[in-house]
C-alpha cells in the first residue's frame, strides 16, 4: 500500500489516504468486517450496453441492469478490500442507450446515448474484445475527455464468441492527452454466466489489470 502523509494523487493515478489524522495518531478504516491501517482507492466509471440490459431483463428475470451491476460491483468491492486493502467506488453508472420508456425499451427499439454514438453497432455477438475495448477507450476520450475516473470498465451482454470473456489495458498505459493523467480501461462479458460470483470474478480480475 501507498504510505501517505497526506491525501493525494499517486504517479499512477490512485489516491493514497493518510495513515494519521488531523491530530497526528493513526487511524484505520473498516469495511466488509476487514480493518486496513492504509488503503488505496479507485474511482470507476462503469457502462453497460444494450446487450446487457437485454441479458438482465430476459435471463436475470427482470433484475435490470442497473441493480445487477450493483451486485457486480460490490462483489468485487469486497475481494478488492479484504485482499489488497483497495477500496473500490462507483464513480459513475452509464448506459449507451437511451429510451422514451419506463423501464427501457429492449435493444432494437432503443436510441445512441449522446455519449455513446454507434457504439452498440459494434457490441454485438461475436464481437473480437480487442475491437469492442478500442471502440470504449476511443468513444472516452473523444466525447467524455473532462470526466473523472481511474478505470472505465463496460459491462457486455454480448456474446464476445470464441475468443477471451474479458479484456483489458495492461498497466496504466493509455494516457490522456489533455492532462498528460494515465487511465485504464476494461471489457467484461457479463452475460457469459448468471451467476453473481462469476460476474464479479470476471470483473475483479480484468480490473486487476490496470
Amino acid at each position: 500500500m501507498l504510505d501517505c502523509k497526506v491525501v493525494g494523487h499517486s504517479t499512477t493515478g490512485r489516491t493514497c489516504v493518510s495513515t494519521l489524522d488531523s491530530n497526528g495518531s493513526g487511524y484505520s478504516e473498516t469495511h466488509f468486517g476487514h480493518q486496513c491501517p492504509t488503503f488505496d482507492y479507485l474511482d470507476i466509471n462503469i457502462v453497460v450496453d444494450r446487450r446487457f440490459y437485454d441479458y438482465s431483463i430476459s435471463t436475470l428475470f427482470y433484475i435490470g441492469p442497473y441493480r445487477r451491476t450493483q451486485e457486480v460491483f460490490a462483489s468485487a468491492q469486497e475481494t478488492y478490500w479484504k485482499q489488497a486493502c483497495v477500496l473500490l467506488r462507483m464513480n459513475s453508472y452509464e448506459q449507451t442507450y437511451i429510451s422514451a420508456f419506463t423501464p427501457p425499451c429492449f435493444s432494437e427499439d432503443c436510441g445512441d446515448s449522446p455519449n455513446w454514438p454507434g457504439f452498440d453497432a459494434v457490441a454485438v455477438d461475436g464481437v473480437n474484445p480487442n475491437t469492442l475495448l478500442d471502440t470504449l477507450k476511443s468513444t472516452v476520450l473523444k466525447y467524455q475527455a473532462d470526466a473523472h475516473y481511474h478505470a472505465f470498465h463496460l459491462f457486455s451482454g454480448a456474446n464476445f464468441g470464441d475468443g477471451p470473456i474479458g479484456r483489458a489495458f495492461s498497466g496504466w498505459e493509455v494516457c490522456i492527452p489533455s492532462s498528460g493523467t494515465r487511465r485504464a480501461f476494461g471489457v467484461n462479458q457479463i452475460s457469459f454466466s448468471s451467476f453473481l460470483f462469476h460476474q464479479a470474478t470476471l470483473f475483479a480480475h480484468e480490473l486487476g489489470h490496470k
